[in-house]
């Protein structure tokens, strides 16, 4: 019965996010394929005692989990909206299992995404993660706009704090480059010293990551 449980979460992270499932092949030596489904790769992992490795993201110090979870698709855009309930137990069972580098934008959902990290990051879980979080693209009468202003991206990043109800934001980058705006433009907001210090976390140098 133990293992269908532990079948039933990766069968569940199959469909939610698939992009959670190419694990660090380093980790298994054996294999040279990113084709092996999730329910092999926790085959794997509990045969071989595997624990997910832990690298240094930028240079100014943020250590992550090599296996990232993405969590766009628990909310839109590769198949209907998940149960809530079901989301924030298959986040607490990633966490359990070593990946906590979670990576959201304000516009998946859109804002629902992040609300749902809120919830599911209450009662200690905030404390074992590095969260990801971008700012930039707006959906708005069903098409999308790019946003790189100033007062935009100081207005996104509060409204980003208040849904993931968190003080600070480990990585908040660029998700689309608005080239009506200079980049130099776009993050000089990150200079205000309550983002360097806090919102924005140590990763100052990975604005430009997408």
């Amino acid at each position: 019965m133990a293992i269908q449980y532990r079948f039933s979460k990766y069968n569940l992270l199959v469909s939610v996010s698939p992009f959670f499932l190419s694990p660090p092949l380093d980790c298994f030596p054996n294999f040279s394929s990113r084709s092996f489904s999730a329910v092999q790769f926790k085959i794997i992992a509990s045969q071989m005692g595997v624990n997910v490795p832990r690298i240094k993201l930028g240079s100014q110090g943020l250590e992550v989990s090599k296996q990232g979870l993405g969590c766009l698709g628990m909310s839109t855009s590769y198949a209907p909206r998940k149960p809530e309930p079901e989301m924030i137990q298959l986040i607490h069972h990633a966490i359990n299992s070593g990946v906590t580098f979670l990576d959201t934008s304000d516009v998946y959902g859109p804002h629902t995404n992040e609300l749902l990290l809120g919830k599911a990051l209450k009662g200690g879980f905030r404390e074992k993660v590095q969260i990801a979080t971008k700012f930039g693209v707006v959906l708005k009468d069903g098409k999308m706009e790019v946003h790189g202003e100033p007062e935009y991206v100081r207005a996104a990043c509060e409204a980003s704090l208040k849904r993931l109800d968190v003080d600070c934001i480990d990585l908040y980058y660029v998700h689309r480059i608005d080239t009506r705006v200079p980049i130099e433009v776009t993050v000089s907001i990150l200079q205000w010293k309550r983002y360097s210090a806090t919102a924005f976390g140590v990763m100052l140098d990975c604005i430009f990551c997408d």
